[in-house]
Formats: C-alpha cells, structure tokens, sequence
C-alpha cells in the first residue's frame, strides 16, 4: 500500500516541477520578446 501511495506522490511530484519548469520558460521567453521589442 505504502508503495501505491509512493508511486502516486512521485507521479504528482514530477508534473507540478514539468509545469513549473513550463511555465518559467514561458515568462522568460515573454520577458526577452518584450525586451528586444
């Protein structure tokens, strides 16, 4: 049971860092466009 719940945080664990690291990317991408325009 406790390896169910292991795999389960390790899944949600590695999509908010995805999204997290998505969303960064995006800022800094908005961020230079804004910059050179």
């Amino acid at each position: 049971m406790m390896a169910a719940y292991a795999v389960l945080f390790g899944a949600i664990w590695l999509t908010s860092i995805r999204t997290e690291v998505r969303r960064r990317r995006v800022l800094t991408l908005r961020a230079r466009a804004a910059l050179e325009a």
